[in-house]
């Protein structure tokens, strides 16, 4: 029963990897670029290093998808390694865009409050 079934999904679990693939190359594509242009301004305040860890969060996303669709035809291995890179990509690029969002609100909320604006009315 599980062959006929597997045999019957076949294409589209091969389109489903291919997919995840091209995505894994695009985000190593990015980290890349990242690194590159680490030194500029514009990455000194996006956090280069968070950047990373949630463009490598995602490709071990990306990973475990490949992985759930391999794990009918290939070892038990598999089977333990899946969850384990589900749930450390899911840490590293949730976690990434949280530290991201944090450190924008304690600089617009702390940093802006800082700053009083007087108003002046007439001349």
């Amino acid at each position: 029963m599980c062959q006929e079934e597997c045999s019957r999904t076949w294409l589209l679990r091969k389109i489903l990897e291919w997919i995840q693939i091209v995505c894994i190359v695009v985000c190593v594509i990015l980290s890349l670029v990242v690194y590159w242009l680490r030194k500029t301004k514009v990455m000194n305040v996006a956090m280069w290093p968070i950047t990373e860890s949630i463009l490598f969060g995602s490709i071990l996303l990306y990973t475990s998808v490949i992985l759930k669709i391999e794990i009918p035809t290939n070892t038990p291995m598999l089977c333990l390694f899946e969850p384990w890179t589900r749930e450390l990509g899911f840490t590293l690029l949730y976690g990434g865009i949280i530290l991201k969002i944090y450190r924008y609100r304690y600089i617009y909320f702390h940093v802006a409050s800082c700053n009083v604006m007087y108003f002046h009315v007439g001349s």
